[in-house]
């Protein structure tokens, strides 16, 4: 849709998503409370929206994801209206579990194949600058070093936040444009970038694994996907290659590690960041996911987040907040009696599909699977189609959203992350594409 608005907006969330793959959460808070550089985003791609609408009457159908998405954005907005006035912007903080979904609206209104085609070149070019920014950024936020990292001008926030988590879906995005997106685009540079990007890539999972369980089974859920999408295996020689280096090149030290390591020994405290990066803290991790023995930090954080979880489920599935939840703006970690932090800043569960049964009650946890549950289906629907019609580069874009939205789904059972909006707008962009994707594949199977 070529109007100037329009395209300043795409750039401009390009920029943004860019901002928070490399920055995290610091590039979130740049801006002044209550408007931050996310929200300056969201209201220019309302503008963009609004104008192509009126100007140029851009329509888009109405799909069974589209309903059950609107269905969820206004069940989210009827949970979260009645507190404003109690709760003012905590409430409007935890309602872009919901809102941020009016990015994915806004994607599916303006963007078509040709923009997604485009993009995904782009980020190709990413890839390689993104794998040799990752060990400097985790060496910033004091992994290595400390007094490197500044805050957020007027915040205590760090300019660069390293979180476990997020990097960990941001590689599982990468190594999916390597494997399903880069062979339908053949040239010189493609090789070169897969071999320069594999192995820093492959070392981020090594590490966020070792520092995060959410983090070791969103690799693992990243990687899963890719092997059953991926239909030629001659894609996987330089990532492969890259795990290969990443075992050999330290392979006396991570025999020294592996010496003696005690699955249920306590080289794993109560808090990820206390954690080595070791191989022994990788399969008390492990360990700590399949048992309910394991390391007793591990143990004690695992416990934690359960009995939350069972809290939660016993007053809405059993209990007087089946239908409505506890709405959006109260503080749900001391209303639940499960706060840890002296100044409260923990508010909610570190699971977004909790998090969604304790505010929106059983109907929106309904809704919200069965958006999850249609949105992935259609996806990979389209993904088979594009195959049969012989469309490399659509296929690849639908196989790349498809790994990218299950990374951040496994990902956000354990962290809030679509609770922040360096995950919640990734989310709902990504989601947007898939829509997209879903569009295009109907255009060409009705022409």
């Amino acid at each position: 849709m070529d109007l100037p608005i329009v395209r300043v907006f795409l750039g401009a969330l390009g920029v943004l998503l860019l901002g928070y793959m490399f920055m995290g959460r610091g590039f979130a808070h740049i801006g002044r409370s209550p408007v931050f550089v996310g929200e300056v985003v969201l209201a220019l791609g309302l503008l963009a929206a609004g104008v192509a609408i009126v100007r140029h009457g851009a329509r888009r159908p109405l799909t069974p994801v589209i309903w059950l998405l609107g269905a969820f954005m206004a069940l989210g907005l009827v949970r979260t209206v009645p507190y404003l006035g109690q709760y003012g912007a905590d409430a409007l903080r935890d309602a872009v579990l919901w809102g941020y979904a009016l990015f994915a609206l806004i994607v599916y209104v303006l963007v078509d194949g040709a923009v997604i085609r485009r993009a995904l070149r782009a980020y190709g070019w990413v890839i390689p600058v993104f794998a040799l920014w990752l060990p400097i950024a985790w060496n910033l936020t004091g992994q290595l070093t400390t007094g490197l990292d500044p805050d957020v001008p007027g915040t205590d926030v760090p300019l660069i936040w390293f979180k476990n988590g997020d990097m960990a879906v941001h590689v599982a995005g990468s190594l999916a444009w390597l494997v399903l997106v880069a062979g339908a685009w053949t040239s010189p540079w493609l090789f070169a970038v897969r071999a320069l990007a594999t192995l820093p890539l492959a070392w981020t999972q090594y590490v966020t694994a070792t520092l995060s369980r959410g983090a070791l089974l969103t690799s693992a859920a990243g990687l899963g996907i890719l092997v059953l999408l991926r239909a030629r295996t001659r894609s996987w020689i330089p990532v492969l290659l890259g795990y290969v280096l990443l075992v050999v090149l330290p392979a006396p030290s991570l025999i020294r590690d592996l010496q003696g390591c005690d699955p249920n020994g306590d080289a794993g405290n109560a808090q990820a960041g206390d954690r080595g990066v070791n191989a022994c803290q990788l399969i008390q991790n492990t360990d700590s996911i399949v048992s309910s023995s394991g390391a007793g930090g591990l143990e004690g954080t695992k416990s934690f987040r359960i009995a939350w979880w069972t809290a939660i489920f016993d007053y809405t599935v059993r209990g007087p907040y089946f239908w409505t939840g506890k709405g959006f703006g109260v503080n749900l970690a001391d209303d639940d009696g499960f706060q840890v932090n002296a100044d409260h800043s923990l508010r909610a569960p570190h699971n977004s599909h909790i998090s969604t049964l304790a505010r929106m009650g059983v109907p929106g946890f309904v809704l919200w699977a069965l958006l999850q549950a249609a949105f992935a289906l259609g996806l990979l629907r389209a993904l088979l189609a594009f195959r049969r019609a012989g469309d490399g580069a659509m296929a690849g874009a639908a196989g790349w959203v498809l790994a990218y939205w299950l990374a951040m789904m496994v990902d956000t059972s354990f962290d809030p992350y679509l609770e922040g909006p360096q995950g919640g707008i990734w989310f709902w962009v990504v989601v947007g594409l898939g829509l997209v994707v879903m569009r295009e594949s109907r255009r060409r199977s009705d022409a």
